[in-house]
């Protein structure tokens, strides 16, 4: 029967109408909180992908690039002298050196300290790092590595937004990039 909802039951030949269900929803308004971001997540991808030049500076002020092939995979982490999640995540860091060695992970922490409109002294980040005994290399991240970063994340992150502090970026052997960790390590 045509305009109705029917039912076909093999091998009958027949069509029997269904009746509709009574149905008498009433759908109300009602407000809907917006969730706050996430001061943390991880981004891992499928494919690991090419990274541009990676600058960064020496504390001496000496402009520097990432080799092009590094001896190990490299956990590249972003960090304040003024942060306090940072200081947290340098300890753990420095804590885990005997594991992390044995995982064949290198790890760089680059100071953030006095780029842009950054008030910090990277001075004051040198301290820290002799402060806790960072056995790890570290140098002065760049405006100009934070902008690539930044350019590398949004690519392929589906919610741009800026990387927080501390962040994470980990390469491979190959300098790709292969996973970005925004907010602590989990």
């Amino acid at each position: 029967v045509a305009n109705r909802r029917n039912r076909l039951t093999q091998g009958t030949g027949a069509a029997t109408t269904v009746e509709p269900m009574n149905r008498k929803l009433r759908l109300t308004a009602d407000s809907q909180q917006a969730l706050e971001p996430a001061s943390s997540g991880t981004l891992r991808l499928v494919t690991p992908v090419a990274m541009p030049p990676i600058p960064y500076a020496n504390w001496n002020g000496t402009l520097r690039q990432l080799d092009s092939k590094l001896e190990r995979p490299t956990l590249l982490v972003l960090w304040a002298s003024w942060c306090q999640p940072c200081l947290k995540e340098l300890q753990e860091l420095t804590n885990a050196k005997d594991r992390l060695e044995r995982a064949g992970i290198d790890v760089i922490a680059l100071a953030v300290d006095g780029i842009g409109t950054d008030k910090g002294d990277p001075n004051d980040a040198r301290k820290v790092l002799s402060k806790l005994k960072f056995p790890f290399r570290s140098e002065r991240a760049t405006e100009h590595l934070l902008e690539g970063l930044q350019k590398m994340h949004d690519r392929q992150a589906a919610v741009k937004r800026p990387l927080p502090l501390p962040a994470s970026i980990l390469l491979n052997r190959d300098r790709e990039l292969t996973s970005i960790y925004k907010g602590p390590l989990q």
